[in-house]
């Protein structure tokens, strides 16, 4: 069963609080994750980014 996200209830808080983690996790795989890694998160980045907390029907979409 997916699990259900109501992204209406998501602030704007939120969604700067996941900018600035995204952001930093990325800076931080860099040097510690295999090419393939930073490739899928290439390949996921229309629906997976910093941009906005992620929407699981946009991400179901990409697989």
């Amino acid at each position: 069963m997916p699990m259900i996200q109501d992204y209406s209830k998501y602030t704007e808080e939120d969604q700067e609080v996941w900018s600035l983690l995204f952001d930093r996790q990325v800076a931080n795989l860099e040097d510690k994750v295999c090419g393939e890694y930073l490739e899928c998160l290439q390949v996921f980045s229309d629906a997976l980014n910093a941009q906005s907390i992620p929407d699981f029907d946009e991400l179901r979409s990409v697989m």
